[in-house]
């Protein structure tokens, strides 16, 4: 069925039932009129149901918010100890690196001592 032109409220006939003013509609514009009031209901349902869910999301964006912040602070954090670590780490390593504990010279320690003792012991024994 085709639809007709819906006309304009200055274009529809004018009526007065019971002494109401009102204006004559074609039954197919009736029933379309009577099955969109009979949606409102179901409408407005789904309208709750879409700001009950948009509610939701919008917590769920501000937790999520929040935890982005958490880590961002944690991760600075890590940085922070990293950078501790790291510097720590250099001067432990700067310590190992002193001149009296490199090996060539911890070895002319021994030498020497040894020598000394060498030369001790034969004086010691010479004397007796």
């Amino acid at each position: 069925m085709a639809e007709e032109k819906i006309p304009t409220i200055e274009e529809s006939k004018p009526l007065v039932v019971n002494g109401v003013d009102g204006v004559w509609v074609p039954k197919w514009m009736a029933n379309d009129i009577f099955s969109d009031i009979k949606l409102v209901p179901k409408l407005e349902k789904k309208i709750e149901d879409m700001d009950s869910l948009l509610l939701l999301r919008s917590e769920r964006i501000e937790n999520l918010k929040i935890g982005i912040s958490w880590a961002e602070k944690a991760e600075m954090s890590a940085y922070s100890a990293l950078a501790a670590s790291d510097t720590r780490a250099q001067k432990a390593e700067s310590k190992l690196k002193v001149w009296y504990r490199h090996p060539l010279f911890l070895i002319s320690i021994g030498v020497v001592l040894t020598v000394g003792l060498e030369v001790g012991s034969v004086a010691v024994l010479r004397s007796i």
